[in-house]
């Protein structure tokens, strides 16, 4: 708060999502995304409960990392199908919780960058 800005990158040496995706720090980075769920868990619930997907087929979630929104879409209609689109280092999680609640045969997760540099 000090410095106006993140500090981030001086304590860990890349912003967050560059650090997640180093390999070393994998176990770390599936933690994050294991309680980014848990945190908004309850949310996950209401919203679920208030979005109507009557007449989708399927739904996309850019940046869902381990997809507990998208998947919890996927549970509520048996007719949709859901994807996450995010880094690299979340898609196997992504699957890996699709596997766990049996909706691998509904579900794919995309491994790409949501927010590229704009070119110069």
């Amino acid at each position: 708060m000090r410095q106006g800005s993140s500090q981030t990158e001086k304590a860990l040496g890349a912003d967050l999502f560059e650090y997640f995706a180093r390999p070393e720090n994998s176990a770390e980075a599936a933690l994050f995304a294991q309680s980014m769920g848990d945190v908004f868990g309850l949310v996950t619930q209401g919203a679920v409960a208030a979005v109507s997907t009557d007449g989708v087929f399927t739904v996309v979630d850019v940046g869902g990392a381990h997809g507990d929104f998208v998947l919890a879409l996927v549970e509520a209609d048996l007719e949709l199908s859901g994807q996450v689109l995010d880094l690299p280092h979340a898609v196997d999680g992504a699957c890996a919780e699709a596997e766990k609640r049996g909706l691998s045969d509904r579900f794919s997760a995309v491994a790409g960058d949501f927010s590229p540099p704009c070119p110069t």
